[in-house]
């Protein structure tokens, strides 16, 4: 178990006596930082399928040009 010791001055943070690191305590920081990861990852994701859909839009127009070229 953890002994923690009040932070002169900062309601929200802690310090731990055994390795002398700094925790914040406060639930509504902890939520607000899942709901910030959560936004991240989101987005992140949102990126990541608007790039795949790029690379098929590239690759069909690619094509197209490929087909047209050939034609003529």
């Amino acid at each position: 178990m953890r002994s923690l010791t009040r932070i002169k001055n900062e309601p929200n943070l802690r310090k731990d006596v055994n390795s002398g690191a700094v925790v914040n305590v406060s639930s509504d920081d902890y939520n607000k930082y899942i709901q910030r990861k959560e936004i991240i990852r989101k987005n992140n994701d949102r990126l990541e399928n608007l790039e795949k859909e790029l690379t098929e839009v590239k690759d069909l127009l690619r094509s197209v040009v490929d087909t047209l070229t050939n034609v003529n």
